[in-house]
């Protein structure tokens, strides 16, 4: 079986090294936060795209309801904190601002501590939870924390600066 494949569908530049970003509001509907303006233009065939004022914690938020998190609370400006729930899985997040921060904590039994030194988690489409951390990614199947690929002998090698 192959991996998936990822084509870039197109690169919209931000004006400095701290916005950016976007999110998928739909199929072929695309928010872009924060291009220039003179990148409004790129439309991708078959896409949709909005530019949007510099909003990350919007693009976040949206981000979030479209995979089927429940936000309960949403942060109050740049920086601030915010929680969403999914199922059994709590996650509490800055809003972008660098460097953000999310941190996820298990609600259900058994417990899985493992979820708490998780960079990333969510559910599969068979309901099973995942969690990434340190460059490996696992599942959780039946209560017992599974590994389901090592991705750092992957890593490409380290490169001395050339003066």
């Amino acid at each position: 079986m192959e991996p998936p494949s990822v084509r870039a569908l197109g690169l919209w530049n931000a004006s400095d090294g701290w916005s950016g970003g976007g999110v998928f509001d739909g199929n072929r509907k695309i928010t872009v936060n924060h291009a220039r303006p003179e990148q409004q233009l790129l439309r991708p065939p078959g896409f949709e795209v909005t530019v949007a004022p510099p909003q990350p914690a919007k693009t976040l938020l949206t981000s979030l309801k479209r995979t089927g998190w429940r936000v309960t609370r949403e942060p109050e400006g740049w920086g601030r904190s915010g929680e969403a729930q999914k199922r059994q899985l709590e996650l509490r997040f800055s809003s972008p601002l660098y460097p953000y921060s999310a941190a996820y904590r298990w609600l259900g039994e058994p417990d899985i501590p493992e979820v708490q030194d998780a960079t990333w988690a969510d559910f599969d489409r068979r309901g099973e939870l995942l969690l990434a951390g340190a460059g490996r990614l696992f599942r959780v199947h039946q209560g017992e924390v599974r590994e389901l690929i090592d991705l750092n002998p992957d890593q490409p090698r380290r490169r001395e600066r050339s003066p």
